[in-house]
Formats: structure tokens, sequence, C-alpha cells
């Protein structure tokens, strides 16, 4: 079964500069990106689905959905991950004004911010992605994605699907460390499956408390989330504007070149950097990552 929607997004949109955001398919383990498009297969609550992302001109993503899972839910997981429900123009008004970020909202003009809408793929990645160059961090992530994952065939090619925690749960922290991720990593993964699968922790709960503050102190209750773990899925997985992973690297390369600085900037200076964007905090620093890919 094929369904096909054409969306219609608040404020602009530019599918060009989104897929220019993802990782090649040499890294990424859960989706393909090619010329025109993006493919990934999903899990929704009536079994797996293929989605396709395509521009449909006038700047509205057309989304097809294959298979006989559940057709909204696949649909709304591509909003999620592509941000289409979010208007970028205040953030646009507000960065045009802005020593720091001007000029960043007519460069990528339309680039949203590519979100996790799994979260506890977010507190995966997050995890593995603590303190290594990113090349390593996605061939860990492939490897867990092969051992633990879901594959499915789609018009002969295979896809992957991010493991359940309840498979992760099942597992154990020395099983989960064969795959190259270290031990320490193993047991904050695993306790992190135990936490979702319980239903102690789930992305309503931290959408529900509607305040930024509390999300964080609940994910940093986890072992193995810490500030820039926090602010990383906060802002990738449930949407908190006020997310500033102010700790990680690339943000910090980002603004030593934008500042012309001789060194990065320090935590503390880029959370003070940040209280001039407000609620955009999260976009100012995807835009910001996005600038490192220009050289």
């Amino acid at each position: 079964m094929e369904k096909m929607a054409k969306i219609a997004v608040r404020g602009e949109f530019s599918f060009r500069q989104c897929l220019l955001s993802l990782p090649g398919p040499s890294k990424e383990a859960l989706y393909t990106v090619e010329e025109d498009k993006v493919l990934r297969a999903v899990r929704t609550s009536t079994g797996p689905v293929l989605i396709e992302i395509k521009d449909g001109g006038e700047n509205k993503p057309v989304v097809t959905v294959t298979g006989k899972g559940n057709y909204e839910e696949a649909l709304d997981f591509a909003k999620q991950w592509f941000d289409l429900d979010y208007d970028p123009n205040s953030f646009y008004r507000m960065a045009a004004g802005d020593d720091i970020l001007a000029g960043l909202q007519n460069d990528y003009r339309g680039l949203r911010l590519i979100g996790i809408p799994d979260l506890f793929e977010a507190l995966c990645w997050s995890i593995i992605g603590q303190q290594i160059n990113m090349s390593f961090a996605y061939k860990l992530k492939r490897n867990f994605v092969e051992r633990f994952g879901e594959k499915h065939i789609y018009n002969g090619r295979e896809f992957n699907i991010f493991p359940l925690p309840e498979i992760i749960a099942a597992s154990s922290p020395a099983e989960i460390a064969e795959g190259g991720i270290s031990r320490q990593k193993s047991r904050y993964i695993f306790g992190a499956a135990e936490e979702i699968a319980s239903g102690r922790l789930n992305r309503k709960m931290l959408d529900d408390l509607r305040d930024f503050d509390e999300a964080k102190k609940r994910l940093i209750a986890l072992k193995g989330v810490g500030d820039w773990t926090a602010d990383y899925v906060l802002m990738k997985n449930s949407r908190y504007p006020e997310a500033l992973p102010a700790g990680d690297a690339g943000l910090q390369n980002a603004l030593k070149k934008r500042l012309g600085a001789e060194k990065k900037p320090s935590p503390a200076e880029i959370r003070e950097m940040g209280k001039r964007w407000g609620s955009h905090k999260a976009y100012a620093v995807f835009y910001l990552w996005r600038s490192l890919s220009d050289g």
C-alpha cells in the first residue's frame, strides 16, 4: 500500500538545505539520502513503513508512505523529523539583528532543525557520541543498529530501524560492548533502555513538564547523562527551544570561526552569548553547526 501527501509547512522551508544538513549514506545507518529525496523505514503501532520525503515544489515537501503500518503515525514522524510545524521567521528576525548570527538566516534560509523523534535513539546517539569524533561515533551507531535493530526490505533494498529499548533491556551491558561501544557507555545505554522499557521515562513525560529546567533535571537523573547530553536530547527530541549544548565541540568551533577568535569560547561564555537568543537557542545552535560544513 502506498499513500502520498504534500505537507503545507509554516514559514519558509528549503528541502535542499535540509538534505545538505544530513550525513551521507556512508555514515548514517537509519536513512538513505539521494539526490532529491531521503528514504527511511520507521516503526508504527501497526507495523513498519517506508517513508520517502522529497521536494514537492513551492517549498512544500511530499511524503510518500509505503507499507501496511499506520499512515498518520508515519506522517507525524516525518513532520517531527523535519520540524515542519515550526515557523522559523521569528528566529530569522532575531538572527538578523544579532552580531554573531547575522547572515546565517540568509545563507541557510529554509533549513529546519532536523530532529530525532525517538527518545531512546536520541539518548543512545548522544551517549555514543560523548567525547569521540563523529566518524567513529557513526561507525559505533551502525554496529549497534545492525546488531540489535530491525531490518526491512522495500523494493529490494534493506532499511534499518533503531532498536527497541525492550530489546536492549533484555540484553546486557557486556553484550552491548561487543559492538565496540565502551563498557561505561554500554552501561549507560542499558540503563536508559531499562528506564524507557519500564515506562518510568518517555517523551510525553518530558513534553508534559512544559519546563526546560525540570525536563533537563529528569534526564540528568539518568546515569551517563550530563549537561551536554541532556541539552542535546531536549533540542533534538523534545524540541525545547531553550536547549543550548554549550559544551559541544562543534558549537565551540563554529563560534570561534564566527567571532574570528584565537581560541574556542568556554561553555560559560557560550551560555552568556545564548542569553541574547532567548527562545531561539536551539535553532541558533543548529544553524551554527550547519555553518561548519562550509569550511
